[in-house]
């Protein structure tokens, strides 16, 4: 599930499932709320993420208590937006901050040997 589906599932928890009291919705003071209808308007920027952790940090009290939630705070049921209470998306761990590179072709390198590995005999059979 992506932030924003989770956000809108939010929503439907918080409106009692309807679809129609998620469009009509007023709350304009809830950090979920430009996010609601899974599209957002014109100018407004993805902070989906940094959102769901205000949201999650109103919810729980404290940065400590965001960290050590299980989930089941308010709700018997999951919480859709506990995977990313902590301003990050699971799914995407370990998929930035690295060298293109080494991201294409892991730490092994390219498959293709190079120009200077060509001249020294060594990419050759």
């Amino acid at each position: 599930m992506t932030p924003r589906k989770a956000i809108r599932e939010q929503c439907l928890y918080c409106m009692c499932g309807s679809h129609v009291l998620v469009r009509e919705c007023t709350s304009v003071d809830c950090q979920l709320h430009v996010y609601r209808l899974n599209r957002l308007p014109d100018g407004v920027k993805n902070r989906a993420l940094l959102e769901i952790n205000k949201f999650c940090l109103s919810c729980a009290g404290s940065p400590s208590s965001v960290a050590r939630c299980n989930g089941h705070m308010l709700y018997d049921e999951d919480c859709c937006l506990h995977g990313f209470r902590k301003g990050t998306n699971p799914r995407r761990k370990g998929v930035g901050g690295r060298p293109p590179e080494e991201f294409f072709f892991g730490t092994r390198g390219p498959i293709c040997p190079t120009e200077s590995t060509i001249l020294n005999g060594e990419g050759l059979g």
